[in-house]
């Protein structure tokens, strides 16, 4: 190991996948101490991200037992998802519900026989997971959505639960660092949540983001995002019309290649059209990407659709889109041309999708 520059050795193992990096750190104490160092897992998750690598798309079934994995790297053709194997933890009561996913740790939910309120954070690479604590005053007869991501202020990760009903609503963050939940100033009722629509919240430059419930007819169309390190609500104006008939749009916030992203269904005129905001915080920074027609790749019109996660492809020429109903579509961003991923044991139906990037951060 001597005979090689130490920093040639750390340039070389930062291109090698995360199960390539677990077996090295089999071979020696030196390798073991270099690949646990948490500058080089800070640095091996940047060089992944800056050459669009090591990612994939995990969807959970609707039955909400079982997780699969689709390597965005392969999917330029007819591929198989991989099952995902079980969450290596007993007394999954009722299931779970994917929360999200930040370097490369899956959050997740689920709830006791009593509904008391529980999460866990997953490595998926490593198989590495903690249990958070209890939720105390959560139930899960209360409605409510959660949140996951990054401080880099305080280099922390940071969860985030929102619940009530139509009396109140608690916001509670968990911070990994001090492995505890701390309780912050009840929301607003100008930032209302209610009535609660379950989709977690969207991460982008420091920020979870979700989509504004629509409570009737004339409902102006809004973001509300949360600062995770000033612990800060605010709201983002979206792109387009200001208001909603119910049931005519599906919205969905997302992100994509870094951006805040919102989709919308246009049942009416079938097609969606994807659109996303270069410079976040910016309200009149949004940009059109493109449009996609259910006719052009011969959807069942009657089907609802909602986007679920959307990348792009390795070289950026491409967007791979993510339907709740299992379908992946590829659209081209020069060609302007949409085709379906043909993928072979994909769950029947989507609940929730998250995208990850393998990694070693650890829980």
């Amino acid at each position: 190991m001597s005979a090689i520059p130490l920093d040639l050795i750390v340039e070389i193992l930062c291109q090698l996948p995360v199960k390539s990096l677990l077996r090295f750190r089999c071979l020696s104490k030196e390798f073991r101490s270099m690949i646990d160092d948490p500058n080089f897992i800070r640095r091996h998750h940047n060089a992944c991200l800056e050459t669009n690598s090591n990612r994939r798309i995990i969807a959970q079934s609707n039955e909400g037992f079982t997780l699969f994995s689709l390597d965005v790297d392969s999917a330029d053709n007819a591929v198989a998802a991989a099952k995902l194997p079980d969450i290596p933890i007993q007394n999954w009561w009722y299931g779970f519900t994917i929360i999200g996913s930040c370097h490369g740790l899956l959050a997740l939910s689920t709830h006791d026989r009593q509904g008391h309120v529980t999460a866990v954070l997953w490595n998926i690479s490593t198989n590495k997971l903690r249990i958070l604590p209890r939720i105390h005053g959560d139930s899960v007869y209360f409605c409510g959505c959660f949140g996951f991501g990054y401080d880099v202020a305080s280099d922390d990760y940071k969860l985030v639960r929102i619940f009530g009903n139509q009396s109140f609503t608690k916001v509670i963050v968990y911070s990994l660092r001090a492995n505890s939940w701390r309780w912050i100033e009840d929301l607003p009722d100008y930032y209302s949540f209610y009535p609660f629509h379950q989709d977690s919240g969207t991460l982008v430059a420091g920020t979870l983001n979700w989509m504004e419930p629509i409570k009737n007819r004339e409902s102006t169309d809004l973001i509300i995002s949360f600062n995770l390190k000033s612990e800060k609500f605010s709201k983002l104006s979206v792109p387009g019309r200001t208001t909603t008939n119910v049931g005519e749009w599906d919205k969905t916030v997302n992100v994509l290649g870094g951006c805040l992203c919102l989709s919308r269904n246009h049942h009416s005129e079938k097609f969606f059209d994807i659109w996303v905001m270069k410079e976040y915080g910016m309200r009149d920074n949004w940009t059109k990407l493109f449009s996609f027609s259910y006719l052009s790749i011969k959807f069942e019109i009657h089907r609802l659709r909602i986007v679920r996660s959307l990348i792009y492809s390795k070289t950026g020429e491409k967007v791979f889109i993510l339907l709740n109903d299992r379908k992946v579509i590829r659209h081209d961003l020069k060609k302007e041309k949409d085709e379906i991923v043909r993928v072979r044991k994909w769950p029947i139906y989507i609940y929730r999708a998250t995208i990850s990037v393998d990694s070693l951060v650890s829980v």
